[in-house]
């Protein structure tokens, strides 16, 4: 999505540091609101609570692997 935001005459390293500054926005930003969400949709006792969140968060650590692969793919580099 950014290759197409910015021109092909901007450089690797301004294309980087937006990459850099888009992950550190949705970190910092929604992440932390969509757990927040997640752990009001269960109440304070319900077991399925522990499970949702492993499921979140094994959602988040497969994407944070597999989008530099296909990146790659992508980009063919």
């Amino acid at each position: 999505a950014a290759g197409r935001l910015f021109p092909v005459r901007c450089s690797r390293k301004v294309r980087a540091l937006f990459g850099t500054a888009s992950a550190d926005y949705w970190k910092r930003f929604f992440l932390t609101e969509i757990s927040t969400l997640l752990g009001e949709r269960y109440s304070k006792n319900d077991p399925r609570k522990d499970s949702a969140f492993t499921i979140f968060y094994m959602g988040i650590n497969l994407g944070a692997f597999f989008s530099p692969l296909i990146a790659g793919l992508i980009y063919g580099e």
